[in-house]
């Protein structure tokens, strides 16, 4: 009895060719989603969605309000001890939120007036510069 050749483990470099290799297939058939799948899926969306404006929002009021105080000198070394976020991705968080804040609420005609007023000085977002 001859065995058939495993194409997956079948050593190319023996054939007189290499470059036309014949690669078979095998077709999956995707269901496409029932209307309930549909609604879940944009439920879920949503819900990731908020998930980081929720979480800006919540770091922003840990931060300014400094609840961290009882357990950690410095908000980096909480947000790192506790959540495992970097600076920079609280950060990113906070100023998303302020973003969709402020699209939400002034419904901006252009990106740049969604964008939050930053003080560079201080590289805190939302510390709105007084002019």
């Amino acid at each position: 009895m001859k065995t058939r050749p495993n194409p997956v483990s079948e050593d190319i470099s023996l054939q007189e060719n290499p470059a036309s290799v014949t690669i078979e297939v095998t077709a999956v058939e995707i269901p496409e989603l029932t209307e309930q799948e549909i609604s879940d899926r944009l439920h879920l969306e949503r819900r990731v969605e908020r998930a980081f404006f929720e979480a800006g929002k919540a770091l922003m009021e840990l931060r300014d309000r400094r609840l961290y105080r009882s357990t950690h000198k410095t908000f980096e070394e909480y947000c790192r001890d506790r959540f495992s976020y970097t600076y920079r991705h609280v950060n990113y968080l906070i100023a998303a939120s302020l973003i969709v804040e402020n699209i939400i609420i002034s419904r901006p005609k252009s990106f740049p007036e969604a964008l939050p007023v930053l003080d560079f000085r201080l590289g805190i977002p939302g510390a709105e510069i007084s002019l």
